[in-house]
């Protein structure tokens, strides 16, 4: 078991394969904009992104209708962002190592 300390409270908790290795990551949306995707075993951050909003929703589907979930994240402003699973299993940022 892990757990996160911060003064901040998570707005919207999702699980996505964002470095497609078949097991979802845990991602969750803060109140001061930060998404962050965690490892669900060690609660290791593996990747973090910032909005200038809060974090209003974690939702994903096939979108594009191409066969391949899409993670979004919305704000409360209204601010929307995707992204796609990595093409390179164990890497969620995408970058060949």
């Amino acid at each position: 078991a892990w757990r996160v300390k911060s003064k901040n409270r998570v707005n919207a908790i999702n699980c996505f394969d964002l470095d497609n290795d078949g097991v979802p990551e845990l991602i969750a949306g803060w109140e001061n904009g930060k998404v962050e995707v965690r490892n669900e075993r060690s609660g290791e951050v593996m990747c973090k992104d910032y909005f200038q909003a809060p974090i209003a929703a974690l939702i994903h589907a096939d979108y594009r209708l191409d066969g391949r979930s899409t993670l979004m994240c919305l704000t409360t402003e209204g601010d929307v962002r995707g992204w796609l699973p990595s093409t390179l299993s164990g890497d969620p940022s995408g970058n060949s190592q």
